[in-house]
């Protein structure tokens, strides 16, 4: 009778747990194969009316049929205490009718309005308690809130039938109460006072409250044995024998059996008045039938739409996570190619163009759906021609090629001299990683082209490991120029540590200048981030002009490191540079 409220003991639930499920691993499998399986291994196994396998997702099952139900939970506690309340009205009129018209004071009559009074308060202490239960449940002071909850609420029920049991028995032990009980409703009085005064607020509630089967099933045995047990015991039953139901019958004018001679005719004349009086507990009987068959259709559908629905958001968090792993992957990608401010810019317009054009960007769906779009279309449908060049001053340019690459180029394999390009600029990345001022800007072919000191570039995201020992440390930044020197030295060195396909050391020229610059992203369809400007095609005719192994500046930019300890420069004088005429320029000489 209190199996659900034994359920929830530790002990209980350590015998009951034989599974741990996943609804992950379920997840996997439902993605994996298209849709759900229709196999038993792919949902929890159940006891009957016991609950799942793993106790631990009955008590999250649980849970979640008392936060959703929960308005129903206090809907039938107060109808229940609503009814009971009329009910127990009813009984202070009924015993001032009794005092007063049949002047009778029997000593029962205090443990009835006892009864009555305590059966009434309840209610309302069970939905107190409840209420109490969802406040400590929502601090984190307490788990298992679905059980407690059901087992407060059958505990109620229990109490409830117990009390309208005792009062119940010795209401209708005494002949002298029948028969008060019969002048107000008729023969079958106890019946219907069973139905009408005692079980309308279960019988109504067990409608609205939804619990678990196992609770209602226990719930509709104990209004069986208040109903058919506690009057059998107290003698009430005789009443509908044979000789009394024709008794009675006799008695108030109603003599039908009596047309009949035979016995067994009076015996089926008496059954059937039997039948008629019994009305209201076989109301009680089928009641609990059809609330117990109600109760268990409800929690299995209950309990298949919880299953269905954690699958459901098992699979939308992986779908989720897979698409904010995307999103981060293509984010970088693009951090990659474009500098910390044009990616920003590129990602913001993007979301903007879609928020306009979609439901808004504060609804989780269209988020999702922003996501998705990003994982299909990518980035490439963006409006990158609506972006404004942007203007930067002060910007030193490197450039570097590899001398001999055009010669090694003819003799050995395209494969590998693209191995070794990659060997060779892999090396280039990861110095410019040292300095934030840098960024890389492209390569063509064997030139690599560094930017120093565009403006955007030097931010707080920018992941290197190798950050925090790099000899220009963001914690005392160089100048541009001076952080470009550096890299250009540094690539020197480098290069001569490598050796070309061919069998030759590699050996390349660099060449430098500074000025301003204009900055913006070219195309809509692989687009580049490129830098124009005469700061450029000097930079890039410094390269050219340039002496194997050493690294040739302009006069502006050999104007701005000079004066720098650790660097002395040989002059080279005035040097023909195609489309610029005569420039001066300096080439790099380590001081010894």
């Amino acid at each position: 009778m209190v199996l659900f409220l034994l359920l929830g003991l530790p002990c209980a639930k350590r015998f009951l747990h034989k599974e741990d499920f996943d609804f992950e691993e379920r997840a996997t499998r439902v993605r994996r194969d298209g849709g759900p399986g229709s196999t038993e291994q792919e949902y929890p196994k159940q006891y009957p009316l016991l609950g799942f396998h793993d106790t631990n997702l009955e008590r999250d099952y649980l849970s979640d049929w008392v936060v959703h139900t929960k308005s129903r939970l206090y809907m039938g506690l107060a109808i229940a205490f609503s009814l009971f309340f009329a009910l127990t009205t009813s009984i202070w009129l009924f015993i001032w009718l009794r005092s007063t018209i049949w002047e009778d004071k029997s000593p029962e009559t205090g443990y009835t309005i006892a009864c009555a009074m305590i059966c009434t308060v309840l209610w309302p202490i069970a939905g107190v308690v409840i209420a109490t239960g969802f406040l400590m449940e929502r601090r984190g002071r307490m788990a298992g809130l679905g059980h407690f909850t059901f087992a407060v609420v059958e505990l109620t029920f229990l109490l409830f039938i117990v009390l309208q049991s005792i009062d119940l028995y010795f209401g209708t032990k005494d002949e002298g109460k029948l028969v008060r009980s019969r002048a107000l409703f008729g023969y079958a009085g106890f019946a219907n006072e069973i139905l009408y005064l005692r079980l309308v607020p279960i019988l109504l509630s067990l409608f609205f409250l939804h619990m678990p089967s196992l609770v209602t099933i226990e719930i509709s045995l104990a209004i069986v044995f208040m109903t058919a047990v506690v009057p059998a015991i107290s003698g009430a039953w005789d009443a509908y024998s044979v000789a009394n139901i024709t008794k009675y019958m006799n008695d108030i004018g109603l003599g039908f059996c009596e047309f009949f001679d035979d016995d067994d005719s009076n015996q089926v004349c008496a059954t059937y008045y039997g039948l008629l009086f019994a009305e209201p507990l076989i109301l009680i009987f089928g009641a609990t039938i059809i609330v117990s068959a109600s109760a268990v259709y409800v929690e299995y559908s209950h309990r298949k739409a919880f299953i269905n629905k954690n699958v459901i958001d098992t699979l939308q968090r992986q779908r989720e996570w897979h698409l904010s792993q995307q999103q981060e992957e293509q984010e970088h990608l693009i951090h990659s190619i474009f500098p910390p401010s044009v990616a920003k810019d590129l990602i913001k317009r993007k979301v903007r163009e879609e928020a306009v054009k979609g439901r808004g960007c504060e609804d989780p769906g269209f988020l999702r759906m922003t996501a998705h779009r990003r994982h299909r279309g990518g980035f490439g449908q963006m409006s990158l021609d609506r972006l404004v060049a942007q203007m930067h001053e002060e910007v030193t340019i490197l450039f570097t090629d590899i001398v001999g690459f055009t010669s090694m180029s003819q003799t050995v394999a395209p494969q590998q001299v693209m191995e070794f390009l990659h060997v060779l600029f892999v090396e280039f990345d990861n110095l410019i990683d040292m300095d934030s001022t840098l960024w890389k800007v492209e390569t063509i072919g064997d030139a690599f082209m560094v930017a120093s000191g565009l403006e955007g570039v030097r931010i707080e995201s920018r992941r290197s490991s190798k950050t925090a020992t790099t000899s220009s440390s963001l914690s005392n930044p160089l100048s541009p120029a001076i952080a470009a020197v550096l890299f250009g030295k540094s690539a020197l060195e480098m290069a001569q540590t490598l050796t070309m396909p061919n069998g030759e050391l590699c050996q390349i020229r660099a060449g430098m200048h500074t000025g301003d610059v204009c900055s913006g992203v070219v195309g809509t369809r692989m687009p580049r981030y490129c830098l124009f400007g005469d700061t450029v095609n000097t930079a890039s005719r410094m390269e050219s002009s340039g002496v194997p192994g050493r690294l040739q500046i302009s006069e502006v930019t050999h104007a701005l490191v000079c004066d720098e300890d650790g660097f002395a420069w040989d002059e080279r004088g005035f040097v023909e540079v195609k489309g610029k005429g005569r420039l001066r320029t300096y080439l790099l000489r380590e001081r010894g």
